[in-house]
């Protein structure tokens, strides 16, 4: 086995695809950049060391924040140059191989289906909508309009100390639940207003903020058309002016490459 390894960075079509797009310093800042073409395809790869992206020694990096964040900042930074140049299929971090025939094996055995993706993916770019909720404020929004909740919280003004300790946490049940029931169905409107401006949006999962357990965040992927990014942002900032609930907020992001509209390991969506 060699020392070295081919990193993968994306595929795009061959046809058209110009050598000057690439030849910049890869994820291993001692080698450049470059392609490997089979079957009207072209994959951009560059050399790194198996000692750091081997399998083994890999599972161990990626736990170092210290190594991982400027490589995979690179990494990024070359997908998004690539994709202002060409449609590709950007490929997940740490994608590595041991030789370039298994490349060239890669891309002669997917071919149709890496043809089909390129071609769907033409002209396309992805935006995020991630959206906030303050759990406290929507719980209390929420809290006004349930009769349940508030049926509990009269009885606990009126219960004595043993009872209403009972009540309380009843209290904290039901809020919890509608609360879920609330974000979840905010997710959804939101989406129904995403998908009106998209070609396809995707849901991640509703998530409290690391830090904050307060605050719950869900991301939203859309697939927009590169002609459409500016009516987007608008129709986006006009729904948080005009009808984004009580106690949640929005941000958007990108555009990005597609990422998560194709994967290696997976058919478009």
């Amino acid at each position: 086995m060699d020392d070295n390894g081919y990193y993968l960075y994306a595929i795009t079509k061959d046809k058209g695809f110009s050598n000057g797009i690439v030849g910049g310093a890869g994820i291993s800042p001692k080698h450049a950049t470059g392609v490997i073409r089979d079957s009207g395809l072209a994959a951009i790869v560059s050399a790194v060391p198996l000692s750091e992206f081997g399998q083994e020694s890999l599972a161990v990096n990626i736990q170092n924040l210290t190594w991982l964040e400027p490589r995979a900042r690179v990494h990024d930074n070359i997908i998004r140059q690539l994709a202002v140049q060409a449609t590709i299929v950007p490929v997940r971090f740490g994608t590595v191989y041991f030789t370039a025939d298994s490349i060239r094996q890669l891309l002669a055995n997917d071919s149709e289906r890496l043809h089909a993706v390129l071609e769907s993916l033409e002209g396309l770019w992805e935006m995020g909508v991630t959206l906030y909720f303050d759990k406290k404020t929507v719980v209390n929004e929420a809290s006004k309009l349930d009769a349940d909740v508030q049926f509990l919280q009269e009885k606990i003004s009126q219960a004595g100390p043993g009872t209403s300790y009972l009540l309380e946490r009843k209290l904290e049940t039901n809020q919890a639940r509608l609360a879920e029931l609330v974000m979840q169905r905010q997710v959804a409107h939101a989406m129904e207003m995403l998908q009106a401006v998209s070609k396809a949006v995707k849901q991640g999962m509703l998530s409290p903020l690391p830090n904050d357990q307060n605050t719950l965040y869900v991301g939203l992927a859309c697939l927009i058309d590169e002609t459409q990014m500016e009516s987007f942002k608008a129709h986006v900032e006009s729904w948080k002016t005009e009808v984004c609930p009580t106690g949640v907020a929005a941000r958007v992001t990108g555009p990005w490459p597609p990422y998560s509209f194709c994967s290696w390991d997976n058919k478009i969506s």
